[in-house]
Order: C-alpha cells, then structure tokens, then sequence
C-alpha cells in the first residue's frame, strides 16, 4: 500500500473515531464472508477489544477494527507481504491495544482465488448478490 493511501486509512480511522466508539474497515477483495464474521468483530469490541483483525491465508487481513488510533499506528508497517497480519498485531500489542484475531479466512489476488469466490458463490449468492450477479 502506498503512502498517501496508508495516510487516509489514518485519517478515515481518526475521523470515524471522532463520531462512533470505533471503526470497521474490511477489504473489497474479500467478498461473500459470512455475517457471522461482522457479528464476532461487533461482539469482540462490545467485550472490552480495542482492535480487531481479520487475518488471511496469504499473510495479510481483511478486516481491521479499531476503538482508538494513535498517531503512527500503522507507520512503516509491511504491506502486501506474507507478514503483514503478523506486523499489524505485533504493533498494536505493543501499542497497548487489546487484539481479538478472527478466525482465517481468504482474499481474492490470484485466478485461483477467483474460482474460489465463483464456487461459494454458486453455493451462495446471497453472500455477495452483486458479485454473483458480476461471476
């Protein structure tokens, strides 16, 4: 991720934090979760959690929720990288942050990936009725 793009996630992160006790961010390339998915992040910053995150196959996460969001919270952070989820968590337990891990789950980069979502989809088009209606 580039620069300017981490600088408006913090911005988008401070913003939200200024009008509601926290923020859900989920990633676009990670259609048809499950709403239970959702459920756990809203139950896990209701019990106490200050980030929630999200963690996906390849290294990275889909989801990050935050109650609270310091200056520099994701600086210098590896992106795209089979290391990132692990980085990010690393960093807001040093921070301070209470962290609740969601369950593994999966992102579409590759072809393969992309038959994947066709197949759930197939089997469920209610997860992602636009991106069925696109398949």
């Amino acid at each position: 991720m580039e620069w300017p793009q981490r600088l408006f996630r913090l911005r988008r992160f401070r913003q939200g934090l200024q009008q509601s006790r926290a923020v859900i961010c989920s990633g676009a390339d990670s259609p048809g979760r499950h709403p239970d998915r959702l459920h756990e992040v809203i139950q896990a910053l209701e019990s106490g959690a200050e980030a929630v995150l999200g963690p996906t196959e390849d290294g990275g996460y889909d989801l990050v929720a935050l109650s609270r969001c310091e200056a520099g919270l994701f600086a210098e952070l590896p992106w795209s990288q089979a290391t990132t989820f692990e980085s990010t968590k690393q960093r807001f337990e040093e921070r301070g942050l209470r962290v609740h891990v969601l369950g593994l789950w999966w992102d579409v980069d590759e072809c393969e990936d992309l038959e994947r979502l066709k197949q759930l989809l197939s089997e469920d088009a209610a997860r992602a009725p636009a991106t069925a209606r696109t398949l």
